[in-house]
C-alpha cells in the first residue's frame, strides 16, 4: 500500500487494538524500516497511544530522538519523544 495508507494503518492500530504485546512489535518495525517519514511518525503516534502498554518500544523510539536531535525541525523526532512522554519513559531508563 501506499505510504498515506501505511501512515493511517500504523497511527490507528495503536489506537484500537487492545493487547499491546501484539502491536508493539509491528510498530516498532515499521518505526525502524518504513522508508516514508509520513509512516514513521504514524508508528510513533501509534505507540503514544498505548501509552504505558509501548514500554517496549522505549529504546527504538530513544534511538529515533537521538538520531533527529540536531534536527530540530524533524517530525519524527518530535514524534517520538511526544511517545516517550505518553509512555512514561523516563530519560536514561
Amino acid at each position: 500500500p501506499n505510504a498515506t495508507v501505511r501512515a493511517a494503518a500504523a497511527e490507528a492500530v495503536g489506537k484500537v487494538d487492545p493487547n499491546p504485546d501484539d502491536v508493539v512489535p509491528a510498530l516498532v518495525k515499521v518505526l525502524k524500516d518504513d522508508p516514508e517519514e509520513a509512516v514513521k511518525v504514524a508508528a510513533a503516534r501509534g505507540l503514544a497511544a498505548l501509552g504505558s502498554g509501548a514500554k517496549g518500544g522505549v529504546k527504538d523510539l530513544r534511538d529515533v530522538a537521538k538520531a533527529d536531535e540536531d534536527n530540530k525541525k524533524s517530525r519524527l523526532g518530535k514524534a517520538a519523544k511526544d511517545a516517550l512522554k505518553s509512555i512514561g519513559a523516563k530519560k536514561g531508563v
